[in-house]
């Protein structure tokens, strides 16, 4: 049951007990973000007492301790006067008189009853120094009250105490403020002989301390003020009060509650602030019943819910916590947010809120309260207040946790949001968001997505399952496959999303109708996703083409978007699709962009069936089936996808593979089936990637530059300016390994790197030793009919001592001499290239 008490009747009444396991006093320290929530705190204490105006401090809870005491001496009272009663009428018969009256002054409930703070601890001690700090000034020394106040969680701390509240301390400390203009009460109470120099090292006695001076620092603005004229017990300061036996909760949750760390977090600083703000702000008779359940809540069933779903240590609890809280709080402001474009104060948020991926506690980014309230211009030059945590805010946080607890209530809701948004699109469970360590901050898609789902049970009224994920699966691809990168983008995406619940949900309408609606729109989202979804739709109302479409949609490439295969298989050009073909194509597509083979079969398999690299820029690509990104899979083989003649390529190697199916073979063996089915020669660029995988392996990038059939470099990089390599000597090295045993007396064969348009890459077989000298030999393809110059030196660092010993020349057949290079050269086409360095490795092994 709820109480209201203000400080001066709880105070009285109970004993208030700062129990061993809770934290030090910390609204004293001196750091910049208690600092902030000190000064305000206390000035809008005394500026209530000032002009005479209430202030209600929210909540604290905790356990009354003693009532069970109190009960059992009533009830041994009340059973000795009954015994006493009976005595008397006996005596009476024998006119014997006996006084049967007992004493029961000692039971009351100031000597009886204790409270033991759960949440309220730093604001009952601020109150306590404040009003001790009154007591002093009004003169009147030690009151029965200021021995109710115990900190039994030091006992230094509990020995001050008792110091600070003794008659003659007080009148001393009273006496010097009165005797000087004026007093820093810190050094002053240091310098006392009662002072005990081991409380310079005590925590709670410093923060006490510094919090007295802040005190006198804001009461020092009114010198006018007469304290004498200040009534303690009329202060209208006031609590709600709960006595958690009251509600029900048991000693497990007050000892979570204190397990975080005797230092309190930047969680309970804003905790304690906003409680005041809000308090303050919020004074409807509905806003006080919300904000009441709110408080109740973020102390008790919100944290366990975090306790127990959580996969770090305690000491992390109030950092996850708070992370869901400011999230929460900002997605609403996204969604609601009446601008075009994301304000610049609600972007910096965006910036400080996702500040680090995982949780990491040295990570995380103190964000000042200041930064919670912003004074803001509008686009209409008009100044408004800015607050995260408005009372809209934190109903939003309310319907975020009303979903997750009936995400938690009901496994079949779970188990469903799960089959939809399970990977390959959500990073991790999308139900763990913000409460597991990896999923601190997500990215921006699951950051959507998310939001997208507490939109639905904040809507939603009876829950029907195919609701939930006819809506949850359109959106889901919606959102993955457009760009979300930055703070803009998400802003809008949310924004849209809000008003996209706000205008159209319904229980009763699946989200595939509402979007083939006449006139509907959906801005920022990819609009031909959109389109696709519309033409499924109507197609998924088949439970054969749900089962096809929803397969495909989760394959780790298509990502939601398989709208090519559509367009493989529309049976007459419009909106009629054959499923047999479209059940067919399927499975072999699912297969073919699963991920790269070892050998790139699936690229060389296709370009056997003709040319479908993607033009990138100055480059072309041979595609890669990555699925790291949406950029990724949208710069690949999306763009083969959405090409009429490359698409038919496709298609191709699709019925190919289904003309082979019926053969005793596997799907690997049958891409290099079709392989060595193609119909190239050494003359066709083609034929060099599709005989061998190599060339491919050796290109990270996947691009080449395509001058001409016969110049073709592959890139490291974007660009040309950089070291690079050339298409058929890369080929040649690995047919010469292949078609020689031996290279001896060389020892291998390493690529040639070069540089620029003008550069000229090939390979160089090395390391034949003779007469204390290294020689090599470059083979550079010369860029026509087949062509290769094969150039032999010594590898002296200067060109003039190049020159190669006389028994090694007159082993070169056929090679001329440059004189200017100092080397041998030749040039030998393709079909006599194997046999030129067996023959020259064969003269050269003669003479060593």
């Amino acid at each position: 049951m709820m109480k209201n008490y203000s400080f001066f009747e709880l105070i009285n009444q109970y004993i208030i007990e700062i129990p061993i396991i809770q934290r030090d006093y910390a609204q004293g320290r001196e750091q910049e973000n208690v600092t902030y929530i000190r000064e305000k705190f206390v000035s809008n204490l005394v500026s209530s007492i000032i002009k005479g105006e209430p202030i209600h401090l929210g909540f604290i809870y905790g356990k009354v301790e003693g009532k069970d005491e109190l009960e059992k001496m009533q009830l041994h009272s009340e059973a000795v006067e009954k015994l006493l009663s009976t005595v008397k009428q006996y005596a009476n018969q024998f006119n014997i008189n006996v006084d049967s009256t007992i004493s029961t002054k000692a039971i009351t409930l100031k000597n009886t009853l204790r409270f033991i703070p759960l949440d309220g601890q730093q604001r009952l001690t601020t109150l306590f120094l404040l009003y001790w700090y009154i007591n002093m000034r009004k003169g009147n020394g030690h009151g029965n009250w200021l021995t109710n106040f115990k900190y039994n969680n030091r006992k230094s701390a509990l020995a001050f105490f008792d110091e600070l509240s003794s008659n003659d301390n007080i009148l001393k400390i009273r006496s010097d403020i009165d005797s000087k203009n004026k007093i820093n009460i810190k050094d002053q109470i240091s310098k006392y002989i009662w002072y005990l120099s081991k409380w310079d090292y005590d925590a709670t006695v410093n923060g006490a301390i510094v919090m007295l001076e802040q005190i006198h620092k804001e009461f020092s603005k009114s010198p006018e003020l007469n304290f004498k004229e200040i009534e303690l017990k009329t202060l209208s300061f006031t609590f709600d009060f709960f006595d958690l036996h009251e509600l029900n909760q048991s000693d497990e949750l007050y000892i979570k509650m204190n397990e975080r760390g005797k230092q309190l977090t930047d969680f309970e600083h804003f905790k304690a602030w906003l409680q005041n703000f809000t308090e303050k702000k919020y004074d409807s008779e509905e806003q006080k019943i919300f904000l009441r359940d709110f408080w109740v809540k973020i102390d008790t069933i919100w944290l366990d819910f975090f306790w127990k779903n959580l996969d770090v240590d305690y000491t992390g609890l109030d950092d996850l916590y708070f992370n869901f809280l400011k999230t929460m709080a900002l997605n609403y402001h996204l969604g609601s947010g009446k601008e075009r474009e994301i304000p610049d104060f609600l972007k910096s948020l965006v910036q400080d809120i996702r500040n680090t991926d995982s949780y990491d506690r040295e990570k995380v980014q103190y964000i000042p309260i200041s930064k919670f309230l912003s004074n803001v211009k509008r686009e209409d030059h008009n100044d408004f207040l800015f607050e995260l945590f408005s009372y809209e805010a934190l109903e939003f946080i309310t319907d975020a946790f009303n979903a997750l607890f009936k995400l938690s209530e009901n496994m079949e809701l779970t188990v469903a949001i799960t089959e939809v948004t399970t990977k390959p699109f959500a990073s991790n469970s999308i139900l763990n968001a913000y409460i597991k360590k990896s999923s601190f901050t997500l990215n921006l898609w699951d950051h959507a997505m998310y939001y997208a789902i507490i939109k639905y049970f904040q809507k939603v009224q009876s829950c029907k399952i195919n609701h939930l994920k006819n809506w949850l699966r359109i959106l889901r691809n919606i959102i993955y496959n457009t760009y979300i990168q930055n703070p803009e983008n998400l802003y809008i995406a949310l924004n849209t999303i809000d008003n996209l619940f706000n205008e159209h949900f319904l229980d009763s309408v699946l989200l595939s109708d509402i979007i083939n609606a006449d006139n509907f729109e959906l801005r920022f989202f990819n609009q031909n996703q959109l389109n696709e979804e519309k033409i499924k739709g109507h197609l998924l109302k088949n439970e054969q083409w749900h089962s096809c479409i929803d397969k495909l949609e989760k394959h780790p490439y298509f990502y939601g978007q398989i709208n090519f295969i559509f367009n493989l298989c529309q049976s007459d050009g419009g909106d009629n699709y054959n499923y047999e073909q479209f059940e067919s194509y399927s499975k072999v597509l699912y297969l073919l962009f699963e991920k790269d083979t070892e050998e790139f079969l699936l690229q060389r398999a296709l370009l056997s069936l003709g040319d479908y690299l993607i033009k990138v820029n100055s480059n072309w690509t041979f595609c890669k089936t990555d699925t790291d990104s949406l950029r990724s899979r949208n710069e690949n083989w999306r763009r083969v996808f959405i090409q009429d003649d490359k698409l038919k390529i496709l298609e191709l190697l699709i019925l190919e593979i289904i003309k082979r199916e019926n053969i005793l073979l596997d799907f690997n063996s049958i891409l290099i089936d079709i392989i060595n089915s193609h119909q190239y020669n050494i003359d066709q660029w083609e034929y060099y990637f599709v005989e061998s995988a190599y060339p491919l392996q050796q290109s990270k990038l996947m691009e080449i530059r395509w001058n001409n059939n016969d110049d073709i470099r592959l890139l490291p990089a974007k660009t040309i300016i950089g070291y690079h390599l050339e298409l058929r000597t890369i080929f040649l090295l690995k047919f010469i390994y292949k078609k020689l045993l031996s290279i001896e007396p060389f020892e291998k064969i390493e690529f040639l790197w070069d540089k620029g348009s003008t550069g000229h890459p090939g390979i160089s077989i090395t390391g034949y030793e003779f007469s204390d000298k290294i020689y090599r030999l470059d083979i550079r393809y010369s860029l026509n009919k087949n062509i290769y110059d094969f150039c032999f030196y010594n590898e002296a660092d200067i060109i003039r001592n190049r020159l190669a010993n006389q028994l090694i020349v007159n082993n070169l057949t056929d090679y001329n001499y440059d004189d200017n290079f100092k080397h041998y050269f030749k040039q030998i086409h393709f079909s006599n290239i194997v046999q030129e360095i067996q023959t020259l490795c064969t003269n050269l092994k003669t003479i060593s």
